[in-house]
């Protein structure tokens, strides 16, 4: 934590009024606050929040970097999937729907490529709370010529055909924390005021019935408990979103790239600290109440709780894989072979191969980014788990 660079006092004094509006709420709530919603605040609070404030996120000048920062790789490989797939669905007024944008580069990007392979959707929707985001979003893909072809909501349709994809968008949702305790059941882990001032963690009553046998059920299938003082994280809040865009998929496709692993991975017992994870001037780090609002607080996700979300709203199982092999499967090779062949560009060259190495291979993101897909009213062979498809593992 010494290694972390002091925020400017512009940026100290933006934490102290969020951290303000938390303390109110946990006088408000008797003392504690579940985690989440310290997440939901630190993240989303109107003006103040990591995502609401208008703050650079992203990129070089950010606080962390997603695989559409790298180059257009990812775009390439997704647009080759999104194209099969509206053959596939045979749907000519199909749409594409991205939930949470993040700066505009992956849509900006997509719609390139998607030209390329004369795929274009008919639509190209983008759902994004935001309004500091929608802005920077707006900007990037006007800056290639793109904004007459994007329309922005606010929220998702309440019917839709096509396919709908979002980026590293579930492991930014609030996540419930518990900790185990010795009589081997797990309690939520809220969030407090010391007698300092500071926010601390707070042990609080055991989670509900249905809670517990979702940890249990891990432990039967691995033959492994969890240990007093173990702590990890439940995304009801992804999976809720699962269910409710699930429910609006009349037909088509959803297709989700996250960090995460199944559930008998996911709660394993060298990660007893659980998964949470903050990125703050390219700093990882694991103290979510470091000048809340500075820095981006995510959890991993539990892709066998996700599937399980998904099919609760209809949607089959498509294919579940490591983004490596999804991207390898989809030609991520094709696009590096391209560039050797093109104007002779070295530097240009390395950056691409710098790129594929990153997205592909397991010390990058090939390995913690997983890929799932779900279909609806279709059956869908898509080629992005032609490689390996890990279904089995869910």
């Amino acid at each position: 934590m010494n290694k972390l660079p002091e925020p400017d006092a512009a940026g100290k004094k933006h934490s102290a009024k969020l951290c303000a509006r938390i303390r109110r709420r946990i006088a408000r709530g008797g003392g504690r606050i579940s985690f989440a919603q310290f997440m939901e605040d630190a993240l989303y609070a109107p003006e103040l929040g990591y995502y609401a404030a208008g703050v650079a996120k992203f990129g070089a000048d950010g606080d962390f970097t997603t695989a559409p920062q790298l180059g257009g790789v990812i775009a390439r490989c997704l647009a080759v999937q999104c194209a099969e797939a509206f053959a596939e669905l045979e749907l000519t007024d199909g749409d594409l729907l991205e939930f949470g944008a993040g700066s505009g580069q992956l849509a900006a990007d997509l719609l390139a490529a998607m030209d390329a392979l004369n795929a274009t959707p008919r639509r190209y929707l983008i759902v994004e709370t935001s309004a500091a985001l929608r802005e920077r979003q707006r900007e990037t893909i006007a800056s290639r010529g793109y904004e007459e072809r994007v329309r922005w909501l606010e929220h998702a349709p309440r019917e839709f055909c096509g396919i709908v994809f979002a980026n590293e968008l579930l492991d930014a949702m609030p996540a419930a924390r518990f900790e185990m305790n010795a009589r081997g059941r797990a309690c939520e882990l809220g969030v407090c005021v010391d007698a300092a001032g500071n926010f601390a963690w707070s042990r609080g009553e055991e989670l509900p019935e249905e809670l517990q046998r979702r940890i249990k059920l891990h432990e039967e299938e691995t033959g492994a408990a969890l240990a007093d003082g173990y702590r990890g994280e439940i995304g009801l809040r992804a999976e809720k979103w699962v269910r409710d865009t699930g429910a609006r998929i009349k037909r088509g496709a959803l297709l989700l790239l996250d960090y995460g692993y199944p559930r008998r991975e996911f709660y394993h017992a060298e990660r007893r600290d659980g998964t949470l994870m903050c990125h703050y001037r390219h700093f990882a780090h694991a103290d979510p109440f470091f000048y809340p609002g500075l820095q981006d607080i995510s959890a991993h996700i539990d892709f066998t709780a996700i599937r399980d979300a998904a099919h609760e709203s209809g949607l089959a199982t498509a294919g579940f894989a490591s983004q490596g092999a999804f991207l390898l499967s989809l030609g991520a090779l094709d696009v590096l072979a391209e560039s050797h062949d093109n104007d002779g560009d070295l530097r240009g060259q390395i950056a691409r191969a710098h790129e594929v190495r990153t997205l592909t291979m397991p010390q990058g993101m090939g390995e913690l980014v997983k890929v799932i897909a779900f279909a609806k009213n279709c059956a869908l062979n898509l080629r992005g788990f032609q490689l390996r498809d890990r279904s089995g593992r869910l």
